[in-house]
């Protein structure tokens, strides 16, 4: 299914690492709209575990992978690999896609998306680049628990990965899976989450806000983006500086959308209780096919965010935590003083014991 990186690799720093990464200058070359083939890392012993790890915006899995497995956990003193010799590390490596904030030049990133701090003006901006995204993670889920068991898979993500990783958990449509890590992130589209539970009663508007028109991709490739971030992870953000609903598109009870749950096509949409008309409404806004699975909410979720985080405010790290609550998710929040817009050891160490509470390792 996956393979090593065959072109110029760069050594890991880390005696337990198996893994091979590419020169990042390799992805330069990359075709825009297609995803890298993943970088892995395989277990020092035995496979019985796998982790599916997404960079952030402008990184790759060459870029994020070195540092991420050099790690050491403060509290055990151990790398990734040391704490989890049974895990394979499958990390991504987002498609080139034009970035809006940036005058549409091409850059890795899952979804495009506006400023942080107005990102809700153009909430719409994500949703296409998102759904192609989330539709590529879920495959690579799907696969990985073909192979090891539902339970033994993790998904991860770093700042825009977290909010991929977070996306792709509120769409899931299968069974529950191993455990959910975010670092970092925030929520995409979680003004939608928050607008139904401040609405307090289905009296209150629920149609979608309308979508943004997107503009048309021309020919060629504009110019690269200067470099403006020092981050080791080039996670590159910002520049400094009861209705109706019988004629409504996005309804999730189209008699030709597939549901894998009992849901009917002639329920009454105000049956539903608030955090369920959240989810709808999430979805809705993706514009995905309905579904009322809510799996997700049998999946552990860990997020840790630095208090001094300049790129992804810890502000949005509590909103994704709140609107995680409140659909019923089981979310674990860490925040870790003095820390900016990446991770430390004692977030690597905090992750690494929830994860081996939340795992059950598989016998093979």
């Amino acid at each position: 299914m996956y393979s090593y990186h065959s072109e110029k690799a760069i050594n890991t720093g880390t005696m337990a690492s198996h893994a091979v990464f590419p020169d990042p200058k390799v992805y330069l070359k990359d075709k825009p709209g297609v995803f890298p083939e993943p970088v892995i890392a395989s277990p020092p012993l035995g496979h019985q575990q796998t982790f599916i790890i997404l960079h952030g915006r402008g990184s790759t899995a060459a870029k994020l992978g070195p540092p991420l497995l050099a790690t050491i956990a403060s509290s055990t003193n151990q790398t990734i690999q040391q704490a989890f010799p049974h895990a394979k590390l499958v990390f991504l490596t987002a498609s080139k896609i034009r970035a809006k904030i940036y005058k549409r030049a091409y850059t890795h990133q899952w979804f495009d998306e506006w400023h942080m701090e107005d990102r809700v003006t153009h909430w719409d901006l994500p949703v296409e680049g998102l759904k192609k995204s989330i539709s590529y993670v879920a495959d690579v889920l799907r696969k990985e628990i073909a192979i090891i068991g539902r339970e033994n898979v993790v998904l991860w993500g770093l700042s825009q990965g977290c909010a991929t990783s977070l996306a792709t958990l509120l769409t899931w449509d299968n069974e529950p899976f191993g455990a959910v890590i975010g670092m970092c992130g925030y929520l995409p589209l979680a003004n939608l989450i928050e607008e139904v539970s401040e609405s307090r009663s289905f009296g209150s508007p629920k149609t979608v806000p309308s979508r943004v028109g997107s503009e048309e991709d021309d020919d060629g490739v504009e110019e690269g983006m200067k470099r403006i971030s020092e981050d080791p992870d080039e996670d590159l953000f910002y520049p400094p500086a009861g209705e109706d609903t019988s004629d409504d598109p996005f309804s999730p009870f189209d008699d030709d959308i597939n549901s894998t749950t009992d849901l009917q096509s002639s329920c009454d949409r105000a049956e539903f209780d608030l955090p369920t008309e959240a989810i709808i409404r999430f979805r809705e806004g993706l514009v995905m096919e309905q579904h009322l699975a809510m799996s997700f909410q049998k999946i552990p979720i860990f997020l840790g965010h630095g208090d001094m985080d300049e790129k992804v405010s810890l502000d949005l790290g509590l909103q994704a935590k709140k609107c995680l609550a409140y659909v019923g998710a089981n979310v674990q929040m860490e925040t870790y003083a003095g820390l900016g817009h990446w991770f430390s050891e004692d977030m690597i160490s905090d992750i690494f014991l929830y994860l081996h509470r939340k795992l059950t390792p598989k016998t093979i």
